[in-house]
């Protein structure tokens, strides 16, 4: 099932649409997408910004954890969040790959 923002809700306000969104199909569904791309949805794409869609995740993740753990869901929106940041931290500071040596060996 695909979940997102209503088209009247003010962009400040989505993160309530897609976990009011959550909660009516979680019992239903197999799988649940975040649409955050709907060209038909006006400034829905600013959520495409890391630190929206980070916010966004936190709470979309937070909450199904907390459902399916029976869990409070204002502290499990917060450990998804530290987890989102931490995952993110990490990619940022790994190691990039080296390109191994392109140039042709001069022949002996």
């Amino acid at each position: 099932l695909n979940i997102g923002k209503n088209a009247s809700t003010p962009i400040e306000r989505a993160v309530d649409d897609y976990l009011l969104g959550l909660e009516g199909v979680y019992a239903h569904a197999d799988f649940v997408t975040v649409n955050i791309s709907s060209p038909n949805t006006h400034n829905l794409r600013s959520l495409q910004v890391v630190a929206s869609a980070l916010c966004l995740l936190a709470s979309v993740i937070g909450l199904w954890v907390a459902v399916r753990l029976d869990a409070p869901p204002g502290a499990c929106i917060a450990l998804a969040a530290v987890v989102l940041l931490g995952l993110v931290a990490a990619a940022s500071w790994a190691p990039k790959p080296r390109l191994a040596n392109r140039t042709a060996e001069s022949p002996s």
